[in-house]
């Protein structure tokens, strides 16, 4: 995740390349299973590696919170600390509220709870859609429902063309889990522009 949402150093595909990889090392016991997390003790945090860029770093939480795995928050990270590698990234925790990102606090939240509210995303099938460039779009899918999920990796606006017609059998408009935005399909197709680093977590 460090080469792909913080330092830019591959692009979608090869990210995607590089999931399946550990997808298809280990039974999908033990992948639904896995200690997934983006900060720790013994490495720099994510912000840091970010250099401070916090929608590379909220773009990183909402892959955490709807990839197969389980996520782990390393503390501090809810709150933008930031720290290079050991000792550093073992500050004490910011108690003083004024001097928290109390935005990015909520942002976690609101995704913890998008992750407790669809148990799609802690036991549902994971298919790749697209990628192209720094896009990477996915979808979790059961019996019951379906997400996908669009990431925009980049410093530019994307637009990404889905068939939608392809993916689910009924009608009606798609609804985006995190703001509330819904969207009309035009002719099976859905097409949604992506602003530079910005996400879409949508339920079909």
């Amino acid at each position: 995740m460090v080469k792909f949402f913080a330092e830019s150093k591959c692009n979608a595909k090869e990210f995607d390349g590089t999931l399946r990889f550990l997808r298809g090392s280990y039974p999908k016991s033990v992948n639904y299973a896995m200690f997934n997390l983006i900060s720790s003790h013994d490495k720099p945090r994510f912000l840091t590696l970010c250099y401070g860029d916090v929608r590379k770093m909220k773009l990183a939480v909402v892959f955490l919170m709807t990839y197969v795995g389980a996520p782990v928050i390393y503390y501090g990270d809810e709150i933008g600390m930031e720290g290079l590698g050991d000792p550093d990234c073992r500050r004490p925790f910011i108690w003083d509220e004024d001097r928290q990102d109390r935005a990015l606090l909520k942002f976690y939240r609101q995704m913890i709870k998008l992750r407790r509210e669809n148990p799609v995303l802690k036991r549902g099938n994971f298919y790749p859609l697209y990628t192209y460039d720094n896009v990477y779009c996915y979808a979790r899918n059961s019996a019951e429902n379906m997400i996908v999920v669009v990431l925009n990796n980049s410093n530019k606006d994307e637009v990404v063309r889905l068939n939608i017609d392809k993916l689910r059998s009924r009608k009606g408009n798609i609804k985006d889990l995190v703001d509330g935005n819904s969207f009309a399909i035009d002719r099976g197709i859905l097409e949604l522009k992506i602003p530079d680093y910005g996400y879409r977590v949508l339920s079909l």
